[in-house]
């Protein structure tokens, strides 16, 4: 994990916005993952249709945003047409793009 730390710091200093899925274990452990622990890292949760956490979205202090995360259209594991598909990586995919959209709106905003 301390790679993984260094790692996360390299890319922040580096100017790097950070965001990583916070886990999906919310209705089990529960327990904070990483990288969406470590500071500076925007850790992200699912939330269902109606806004509300997803069952198996990882909650705590680590997470800074949520974003859609229950019945996703992903590629079918047939590798035909598509499917639904959860978690808290496909939110961290929205947030991410959101993100990113935002940000090449205003390129002078810093990762802070």
């Amino acid at each position: 994990m301390r790679h993984l730390k260094a790692d996360v710091d390299y890319a922040r200093e580096k100017g790097s916005l950070v965001f990583a899925s916070s886990g999906n274990d919310g209705d089990k452990t529960n327990l904070p993952g990483y990288p969406a622990s470590f500071p500076g890292v925007v850790g992200v949760g699912a939330v269902d249709q109606s806004g509300k956490v997803a069952k198996f979205s990882t909650c705590g202090s680590q997470v800074a945003l949520a974003a859609p995360g229950v019945e996703i259209p992903a590629r079918c594991k047939s590798g035909q047409g598509l499917c639904k598909s959860g978690g808290t990586s496909p939110a961290t995919a929205l947030a991410s793009a959101s993100a990113a959209l935002i940000w090449s709106k205003h390129p002078t905003w810093t990762n802070n």
